[in-house]
């Protein structure tokens, strides 16, 4: 009796850790519309823009390759909208990958630095990410995050934390 109680919970954990995947499941990447470079183009520009037509062009390996290069290029006290920028796009490059954890600290990246056009979307998709690796509180942390607003993702982000809460 104790084994079959110690298998049933042990299927049970199992099921719940595929059903937060399932969750946290990226049904496509988000989209990215472009980003005016200054005149004065820097090596990091040069490597985000490398890197963000990769990412159009769905080659997410070498997307992620080319900005955290241009990440890592950036000079200290850089403008944190290029920053966030690719981030955020290195972190979506990530989960397209199949690699939540980092796709999961990349967005975080975005979510904690302040304003940024990519704040409440980093929140969704970090939600998405930490899902995939099981982590269902801080998941519903993020989602509550991306909720507060009124625009579609924050529509999705109720949506996915009334689905999660009712698990």
């Amino acid at each position: 009796a104790v084994a079959a109680a110690i298998a049933f919970f042990a299927v049970m954990r199992m099921h719940n850790g595929r059903s937060l995947r399932a969750l946290g499941a990226l049904d496509r990447p988000p989209a990215y519309h472009g980003i005016q470079l200054r005149a004065d183009v820097t090596a990091a520009d040069s490597l985000f823009h490398d890197g963000m037509t990769a990412y159009v062009a769905g080659r997410y390996d070498d997307a992620a390759r080319l900005l955290g290069a241009s990440i890592t290029a950036l000079p200290a006290g850089s403008d944190s909208g290029a920053a966030a920028a690719a981030h955020f796009f290195l972190g979506a490059s990530l989960l397209v990958r199949h690699d939540p954890t980092a796709a999961a600290a990349a967005f975080a990246r975005v979510a904690t630095a302040g304003w940024s056009p990519y704040r409440d979307e980093a929140h969704y998709y970090r939600a998405l990410a930490l899902l995939q690796t099981g982590n269902r509180a801080d998941a519903a942390t993020e989602l509550h995050a991306a909720a507060a607003g009124a625009d579609s993702i924050a529509r999705r982000a109720r949506d996915l934390l009334a689905r999660l809460e009712a698990q």
